[in-house]
């Protein structure tokens, strides 16, 4: 990983990555050192010979929860998975947000009662405050 030691995760829409072919992303992914990545528009089970690949490379599959789905789904939506959950913490677009739900802990712990995967929390943050409030409501936090 040319010295780097935090994991890089990819964030994409798959879209790209089958123009570029799947396994030649994949491939490439990992010789310039990426350790997972998650695709903004693949739910899971949308389509399996793509997610079936994926866990057959040495990238983990990052799934996604929003903050819409309901908690019953939690354990379907992320199985297949690896690596870790990502947690959308708000609704909306990108960009900074002035403050985090205050639900979030609560959200999170929620989540991690049903995963056996670590849960990060991400999105819209950008305070070190905010990064530190959630890397705790997740119980799990890497650098970077």
């Amino acid at each position: 990983m040319r010295g780097n030691d935090i994991p890089i995760v990819l964030f994409s829409y798959l879209n790209p990555i089958l123009a570029y072919g799947l396994e030649a992303f994949l491939s490439d992914a990992v010789t310039a050192g990426a350790e997972g990545i998650l695709l903004t528009d693949l739910p899971t089970g949308a389509d399996p010979a793509v997610e079936e690949v994926i866990s057959e490379s040495p990238l983990a599959l990052i799934r996604l929860i929003a903050p819409t789905t309901p908690f019953e789904r939690v354990p379907k939506v992320t199985r297949g998975g690896s690596g870790f959950v990502y947690y959308i913490s708000r609704t909306g677009v990108t960009g900074a947000s002035v403050k985090l739900r205050e639900s979030l802990a609560e959200e999170l712990g929620q989540i991690r009662s049903v995963v056996s995967l670590p849960v990060a929390g991400g999105f819209g943050i950008s305070t070190p405050e905010q990064a530190a409030f959630s890397c705790w409501s997740s119980r799990w936090c890497r650098r970077g």
